[in-house]
């Protein structure tokens, strides 16, 4: 009899023991709301063995480019944490941003976790399309296309500055304009290929706005 309680209470302890993960503050981090010139964002997660046996972490695998997450270990003996090292590139998105992580451990009951980064990107200048798309012409014919810039700000923006790759692609906006608060602008740009092919170029406006001291916006047009 006391040999099968022996072996029982044995079993139960096999059966039991085993690796435990834990995302410390639970599987979501929030940034909250950030601007976009905070790119890219930064935060240290840690993970927590709270198991009786080793956990391997055995792939950290963040669910698009923008994101990294390097692991400083992946074995955690019982109560002992990792950290990862994440950073979110924003690139040019604007509102709420939603990224994945995934984490697979030898956790049998979780072995596949997710980590859940959310945060509302704003800006005070943004622009609609994000590009120049000028109409496909012959060579030596006029092209325009036009993008609809917004000053979501509370104040107005000066636009102090524009810098072109192309001199001869010709906007209706000028050093000195200005987009009032909580308003939009519709910015033409015209362009005349002189040879057949792809022409890429930009437009960059310098403004007096803290948050947005660059609006960069790049273009293209074909001639065939």
């Amino acid at each position: 009899m006391k040999l099968l309680t022996a072996m029982i209470f044995f079993t139960s302890i096999v059966l039991f023991s085993q690796p435990k993960i834990q995302i410390i503050g639970g599987n979501t981090y929030d940034w909250g709301q950030v601007k976009v010139f905070e790119s890219p964002l930064k935060t240290l997660v840690r993970i927590k063995n709270v198991g009786d046996q080793p956990l391997r972490i055995f792939e950290v695998k963040p669910a698009c480019g923008c994101t990294t997450a390097p692991l400083d270990k992946d074995i955690l003996q019982p109560g002992e944490i990792a950290t990862l090292d994440i950073k979110l590139d924003l690139k040019s998105v604007i509102g709420p941003i939603h990224k994945d992580i995934n984490i697979m451990t030898n956790d049998p009951i979780a072995k596949n976790v997710k980590l859940n980064l959310t945060a509302d990107v704003v800006t005070s200048l943004d622009k609609n399309p994000k590009f120049f798309a000028f109409n496909t012409v012959k060579p030596n014919t006029k092209s325009e296309a036009k993008i609809t810039i917004t000053n979501y700000s509370d104040h107005d923006i000066i636009i102090k500055k524009i810098v072109k790759s192309h001199e001869d692609m010709k906007l209706n906006i000028n050093a000195e304009d200005v987009i009032k608060a909580k308003s939009s602008r519709e910015v033409l740009a015209y362009y005349t290929p002189t040879k057949s092919g792809t022409h890429s170029m930009s437009v960059t406006l310098l403004t007096n706005d803290i948050d947005v001291p660059r609006l960069s916006i790049s273009a293209w047009c074909r001639a065939e």
